[in-house]
């Protein structure tokens, strides 16, 4: 394989090469749980949940699943907003050997049928505020089980209340196959795991392509995002290192990108318990609370789109808030205007890049340099560590030189 030219531009101490080790990733919670349980992993609302908690409740919630009869190669569906409940299903699936599949928390019900069916999902944990829609898809998709999870679960219980009285939740009738998410969590912890080949066992089935037509499921394997998140880690060293900060510092990360998306999903949720660090946990995208937050608990790394990034430069309240703790923030989805860029990094001091990926690359295949000045507003990025790219022919299985249009293939570990 050729050599990858465009490593000569990377900022100093990124490599062209990582090693990567395929692990289940399971294994990721398991090891933060015996490493520094009493770690903060989530804070929701000001509560703060540890990563020995999560590791309790995921233990405790796969034993409910396998009672229900879930299994390896079953799935498991997640229609649920950001919330501590979320990545506590998501890894009790995995803990089982269960896929997962999330649903857009926007969904109608005729589009959870859609994804249920298509992706043979036997299990819903979703929200007590979704509840009426879930109800609608569960009578024509009979599950076998549905969890509903509170969304005031993991609030401090003083906010619990008003949390109830905001958002007025419908009444869900508890019995028969639906579950009370609390309920579940009286069972004991089911510390046993599935043997899982990281290479060719599927953590999730992503729903994508919704913008041409039906959406269709991608099969992510666990190996495409434990490389990923392996691929991702240099950057996050490189920034601890220019801020002298130790090796296992533990930064906060902003979770607002909606984790059913992948790139939220793996950019922030995997991620952060892949490195120990904490999430702040949004439901709902809250602005104001956000910029709040991120000078309250100093968070250091915040991944979103064009939009938020404009929103937050032309917010009233953006300059009454210190967001100088921001290390490093990414920018993806769509491309990112310069003069955003240019605003966002007057405000924080940080710097914001474009990078890219596809659901099918689970997820960052291009990254722009951080720190070094290399980086080119407009663009992508280079490909990160592990990773080949080039321009192909449209019509013959040729590829092109520099300069010539085409169409963009990725070669690597995450795809």
């Amino acid at each position: 394989m050729r050599r990858r030219i465009w490593a000569k531009n990377y900022d100093e101490g990124v490599p062209a090469e990582v090693s990567i080790r395929l692990e289940p990733l399971y294994a990721y919670l398991d090891r933060a749980v015996q490493s520094y349980g009493d770690r903060v992993a989530h804070i929701y609302f000001g509560a703060r949940i540890t990563y020995k908690t999560l590791g309790d409740h995921s233990d405790r919630l796969a034993k409910a699943l396998r009672e229900f009869g879930v299994s390896k190669g079953d799935v498991v569906a997640l229609y649920l907003p950001n919330t501590p409940a979320f990545t506590v299903a998501y890894y009790a699936a995995l803990k089982i050997g269960a896929v997962v599949t999330p649903m857009n928390p926007l969904y109608t019900p005729r589009e959870v049928v859609h994804q249920a069916k298509d992706a043979g999902a036997r299990i819903l944990v979703t929200a007590d505020v979704l509840y009426d829609k879930a109800a609608k898809a569960h009578e024509e998709v009979k599950f076998d089980r549905v969890v509903v999870a509170n969304v005031a679960d993991y609030m401090p219980p003083l906010l619990k209340p008003f949390a109830k009285m905001k958002l007025k939740p419908p009444k869900v009738p508890y019995g028969g196959s639906v579950v009370k998410y609390s309920e579940l969590l009286r069972y004991e912890p089911d510390v046993r795991r599935e043997p899982i080949n990281p290479a060719e066992d599927l953590a999730a089935l992503m729903y994508t392509g919704g913008t041409t037509g039906v959406p269709k499921g991608a099969e992510i394997t666990h190996g495409n995002i434990s490389a990923n998140l392996q691929q991702l880690k240099p950057f996050y060293d490189l920034v601890k290192a220019r801020r002298g900060l130790p090796p296992d510092a533990q930064l906060v990360l902003v979770g607002l990108l909606p984790w059913y998306h992948i790139y939220g999903q793996v950019a922030v949720m995997h991620y952060a318990i892949f490195d120990g660090h904490a999430v702040l946990v949004y439901p709902r995208p809250d602005l104001r609370a956000l910029m709040r937050d991120v000078e309250k608990y100093k968070a250091s790394v915040l991944h979103g789109v064009p939009t938020l990034f404009n929103m937050i430069v032309n917010h009233p309240d953006a300059r009454r808030f210190n967001l100088r703790s921001l290390s490093f923030c990414i920018s993806g989805a769509t491309p990112l205007p310069v003069e955003v860029a240019k605003k966002f990094e007057e405000l924080t001091g940080a710097p914001l890049r474009e990078g890219y990926g596809m659901t099918e690359t689970a997820v960052v295949t291009h990254l722009n340099p951080l720190l070094n000045g290399r980086h080119k507003p407009g663009s992508i990025g280079l490909p990160i560590p592990s990773t080949y790219a080039a321009v192909a022919d449209l019509e013959k299985p040729i590829l092109l030189p520099p300069g010539q249009p085409g169409e963009l293939v990725i070669s690597g570990p995450q795809v």
